[in-house]
């Protein structure tokens, strides 16, 4: 092996053991903190399973909760969620590093109740970045639109749901 490429080694093996690199399992755990808007406050508590994915939870028509580990892309996760209706959620877009995860999810709940039909569609952008202070999060909600029939079944009016858009920042702490 030539001087130069010795060298080259030593330096890239240097540079590998003085950068921490934090590891995807690094974020196994509950996380909890309070991220904001600026105009209001929301408490958050995260889980991720130990290969550092996101574990989306709900509580199913039993009043049980479930945990699902969100971990490919195109994942798509339905339940009946307590108090009836159906709920979607579905992996947009999903990116693991070292560091944290990306994703993008797709939510959808539809419901009818005496001919009335409930229909909710959100998009959430969500990115988590593990820093020295902890873990910082990043959360955008997109209110897609929606429907609700909210009438007589002689006179019925669909009221739909306009557009809105949340986005939120915090830090978020690991659980003791």
């Amino acid at each position: 092996m030539s001087f130069l490429k010795k060298a080259s080694v030593k330096l890239m093996l240097a540079i590998m053991i003085s950068q921490p690199v934090m590891a995807a399992s690094s974020l196994q755990g509950t996380w909890q903190g309070i991220i904001t808007n600026g105009q209001s406050n929301q408490e958050v508590v995260l889980s991720f399973n130990e290969q550092g994915h996101l574990l989306y939870t709900y509580l199913n028509k039993e009043d049980e909760e479930i945990k699902i580990p969100l971990d490919y892309q195109g994942q798509i996760v339905e339940y009946v969620p307590s108090g009836g209706g159906v709920a979607s959620i579905s992996v947009r877009y999903l990116e693991k590093a070292d560091d944290g995860l990306s994703m993008t999810l797709d939510e959808s709940f539809q419901k009818a109740s005496n001919g009335y039909l409930q229909q909710n569609f959100n998009t959430t952008t969500f990115k988590a970045v593990m820093l020295d202070q902890g873990l910082s999060i990043a959360q955008k909600t997109v209110e897609e639109g929606g429907m609700s029939d909210a009438g007589s079944s002689t006179e019925s009016s669909l009221a739909m749901v306009s557009n809105s858009m949340q986005a939120y920042v915090g830090l978020l702490q690991k659980a003791k």
